[in-house]
């Protein structure tokens, strides 16, 4: 029997869509802290802070974005997420004052809360059941290169052109985003059955409210795994000046994004057949494994060795993740399984740098390396703990 398209139209132009918010995303975050500090004479807390407002912005958002979908509809949401993306690009041009900056950053994350949450609900319920591993798998590749293009882009604009270039940039990619979410707006014929649909549904109260209960225990992992990913974007640098691996170390991220890029392929149709723990328990052997090469890493190879083992533990976690998530809840709850994960992962990405960073002190980068690898054992046992059935969906 054929299997159903995936490659329509409007997957694609929502793919594109979110690789170009995370595009954005990336290529400010990596220059934020040093623009503060240079343009407004900060202090290295206040210039982290004005890098973390856009983290906290979007855990907000997300919060609230599947009931916002509810009441104004998926591309709505979208839409308006976009224009928020638009006027906060615009706005680093006005920002006079790291406390500006502080508010420019806030609305900022908040527009990409909404708009990330929104698209990732629009192109996930696009993918056919049958092919959920497969199509979100290759969705999520959006996500993998835009943490990749996002930073090296920023760094070259940094060295190349100066910030008012890459604010340009940002408005640019913002204005793209807009124009092509038009692509995804539904017949009227639809909205319309879509509007009377929401208005006969019963508002869900408490938890269900805001959260998919029933995905909660594999965002939860994810949430995890995530949380030691973040030991990755926040002390890599300092743990390779520590060795004088400056410079292999800048190469790192495009070793890891080359492992996501290579396996994807392969990793999603192999969760639609063989089911969810032929992929998913390799992905966590592979990033204990990086982890343990990463933190007894005493010159070049070890490093960049690692690098793809962690790049295919975090990217299958990633993908197949919220592959079981979405087939966890009905059609009707796909925003809230969306809004879930983020929210999730979010959190994980953003209490890991402040609860490691303890670590650090005591045991030292290789130490909280080390740590890190003994966390994702932990969260592998929880996996197979939610997550008894791994067989392919039939």
């Amino acid at each position: 029997m054929e299997q159903p398209k995936l490659w329509t139209p409007h997957f694609f132009v929502g793919t594109l869509i979110n690789f170009l918010l995370l595009l954005n995303y990336y290529l400010l975050m990596v220059v934020m802290a040093d623009f503060s500090a240079s343009r407004f004479q900060v202090s290295s807390s206040s210039a982290g802070l004005s890098a973390s407002m856009f983290v906290l912005g979007a855990l907000l958002a997300r919060f609230f974005a599947a009931q916002l979908m509810e009441k104004m509809g998926k591309w709505n949401l979208l839409a308006v997420g976009i224009l928020l993306e638009v006027a906060a690009s615009a706005a680093y041009f006005l920002a006079s004052g790291i406390y500006i900056l502080f508010l420019i950053r806030l609305v900022h994350g908040l527009s990409y809360g909404l708009a990330s949450t929104a698209i990732s609900t629009i192109v996930t319920g696009l993918v056919p059941r049958e092919r959920h591993g497969e199509g979100i798998g290759y969705f999520m590749l959006s996500i993998t290169l835009g943490a990749a293009v996002g930073p090296f882009l920023g760094m070259f604009l940094v060295h190349n052109g100066g910030y008012f270039y890459i604010f340009l940039t940002c408005v640019i990619t913002a204005v793209v985003c807009f124009v092509g979410s038009f692509q995804l707006r539904l017949p009227r014929a639809d909205r319309e059955a879509l509007a009377a649909a929401r208005r006969e549904s019963t508002r869900e109260k408490g938890l269900r409210g805001i959260l998919e209960v029933r995905a909660l225990p594999i965002c939860l992992v994810c949430a995890g795994m995530y949380f030691c990913y973040s030991s990755l974007i926040s002390f890599l640098t300092p743990y390779s000046t520590q060795l004088g691996l400056e410079g292999p170390a800048t190469f790192f991220f495009l070793v890891y994004s080359a492992a996501i890029l290579i396996t994807r392929p392969i990793t999603g149709p192999l969760f639609d057949r063989k089911g969810a723990h032929f992929v998913m328990l390799p992905a966590f052997l592979a990033f204990f494994a990086g982890m343990v090469i990463l933190s007894r890493a005493e010159h070049a190879v070890p490093l960049l060795l690692s690098a793809p083992l962690l790049g295919f533990g975090i990217g299958v976690v990633q993908s197949c993740g919220l592959a079981m998530a979405v087939k966890k809840a009905p059609a009707e709850r796909i925003s809230y399984v969306n809004s879930t994960f983020y929210i999730c992962i979010d959190l994980g990405a953003g209490v890991g740098p402040f609860l490691l960073g303890f670590l650090i002190p005591a045991v030292g980068y290789r130490g909280m390396y080390l740590a890190v690898a003994g966390l994702t054992v932990a969260f592998a046992l929880l996996y197979l703990l939610v997550s008894r059935d791994g067989r392919p969906a039939r």
